[in-house]
């Protein structure tokens, strides 16, 4: 009878339980003591929510947190990767409060993070997306009162409108912005950017999210909108530009982003002329503004998106002014691009700088 006993099987207890519930247990002792987290008992792809509070008071503004684990990563990799469903992700994204992807590295003892909302959706069909998570967003790192104030700013940015309309306003996969209701800039803002493009590994994703919280930094009061990666339908594919930038006249013209780290000048000395990365940028979007030439194009896209453009003008945000000789040079070098507007990240600084309240 002992040796029929010894032979039932009894439940396992597999090492990836225990590694995600090692993983679990480090975020939320990593989370600050005055928040309060909570353990979210379905599992739909959200393992933990997160609520501030301040001077001793719950806020309400709050996040959640989706826990992986993995045992180790590549040492010379400057990110951790996990594999996420796209039914997830696209869960994620329509979630009313923001959303973390939160890795813990057993042998590292941290754990990376990274916001859903700043994940690239594939355009295909596809059942699972590979998550990049950057090993520079150390959880036992993490400035707290930045994260608190990028955490408020979600909150403030979001329209208090009815369902119906921001089911309309989130036609383009996030919500457009009203550069005539932006919110106001701060030198701290400012500052955030300047740290930004200092960094060597600075994202065109991040970027990106710095342009959305501060939509009227770069453009002055002849913007009244700007729509973030509208998907146009071209003859060679899918077209998605990083911004439209809806004019008071009613048409639209195109902002194309690059890195700040990029090569903007080559030949020599006397010589210079733009490399051909900056010629390479200016290619892609003129695909972008060829798109509108076409008359069925337009009708198409005005359905659609209840935009209309022709012939849009284009802005390129690429680079630093430290590859040029002079505002002379750049200006010279910008005149050979014709219809094309180049702006630095420096200009974007000194435009912040300009506009900012201290």
């Amino acid at each position: 009878m002992a040796n029929e006993a010894e032979k039932v099987r009894l439940p396992s207890r597999p090492h990836a339980h225990i590694l995600g519930e090692v993983g679990e247990r480090f975020v939320i002792s990593h989370m600050p003591a005055e928040w309060v987290t909570r353990r979210i008992s379905y599992d739909y792809g959200l393992d933990l929510n997160v609520e501030l509070a301040e001077n001793g008071s719950l806020t309400g503004k709050n996040f959640s947190i989706q826990v992986k684990a993995t045992q180790k990563r590549r040492p010379e990799a400057n990110f951790v990767s996990v594999r996420l469903a796209m039914s997830t992700l696209s869960y994620m994204r329509k979630r009313p409060e923001p959303v973390l992807i939160m890795v813990y590295v057993n042998e590292d003892k941290e754990a990376y993070w990274v916001w859903a909302k700043e994940i690239a959706r594939p355009d295909t069909h596809r059942t699972t997306v590979i998550v990049r998570v950057p090993t520079s967003r150390r959880l036992t790192k993490t400035d707290w009162a930045e994260f608190s104030r990028e955490l408020r700013r979600y909150f403030y940015a979001r329209p208090l409108v009815d369902a119906r309309t921001a089911e309309s306003l989130e036609r383009f996969g996030r919500y457009s912005i009203d550069l005539g209701r932006r919110s106001l800039l701060l030198k701290e803002d400012v500052d955030k950017l300047e740290r930004l493009i200092e960094q060597r590994d600075c994202s065109e994703q991040e970027v990106q999210m710095f342009i959305e919280q501060h939509p009227g930094i770069f453009v002055g009061g002849e913007y009244v909108r700007m729509h973030a990666q509208v998907r146009l339908r071209g003859p060679d594919g899918l077209l998605i530009p990083d911004f439209l930038l809806e004019h008071v006249s009613g048409l639209c013209d195109i902002m194309e982003l690059k890195l700040p780290q990029v090569t903007m000048v080559a030949g020599p000395t006397t010589r210079r002329r733009y490399s051909a990365s900056v010629f390479q940028a200016a290619a892609q979007t003129r695909v972008y503004r060829d798109f509108f030439d076409d008359s069925i194009r337009r009708d198409w896209f005005e359905h659609k998106y209840k935009l209309r453009a022709y012939k849009p003008r284009t802005i390129l945000l690429i680079g630093r002014d430290i590859a040029f000789r002079d505002s002379l040079q750049k200006r010279e070098l910008e005149a050979a691009l014709h219809d094309y507007r180049v702006l630095t990240y420096d200009d974007l600084v000194r435009i912040g700088r300009a506009q900012q309240v201290d």
